[in-house]
C-alpha cells in the first residue's frame, strides 16, 4: 500500500492556505499560532494589477481582517498557487498537473 505523499514545509503554501481560511475574528489563534516571519517576504506570482502586490509583505502576526484573502481574484489566484505549488513539491511536471486540471 502507498503512502500518503507528504512534502516539506513551505511558508508560501502556508500562509496562502492560511489567509483562505483565517476570514473571521474566531481564527485569530490559529493564525497566530501559525505565524512565521518568512510570509512577509512572499509575493504573488502574477503581476495583474487587480492583485494587491503589498498584500503579504502588510500581513502581521496578530490577525486582522486584512489578513484575509477576500477579494475573487484574489481567492483564486492563491488556489492556483497552491497547486502549482504543491504539484512541484510532489516532483509534477506542468503537463501532469495540466491533465489533472483536464479531468
Amino acid at each position: 500500500m502507498r503512502l500518503f505523499p507528504l512534502v516539506d514545509y513551505d511558508p508560501s503554501i502556508f500562509i496562502r492556505t492560511l489567509a483562505l481560511n483565517c476570514l473571521t475574528r474566531p481564527y485569530a489563534p490559529l493564525w497566530q499560532e501559525c505565524w512565521d516571519e518568512p510570509f512577509l517576504k512572499d509575493s504573488w506570482t502574477s503581476p495583474d494589477p487587480r492583485l494587491d502586490q503589498s498584500f503579504f509583505a502588510r500581513l502581521t502576526p496578530e490577525w486582522s481582517r486584512d489578513c484575509a484573502l477576500r477579494t475573487d481574484l484574489a481567492r483564486r489566484q492563491a488556489l492556483v498557487e497552491i497547486d502549482v505549488l504543491a504539484a512541484m513539491a510532489l516532483g509534477m511536471t506542468l503537463e501532469e498537473l495540466l491533465s489533472i486540471y483536464r479531468v
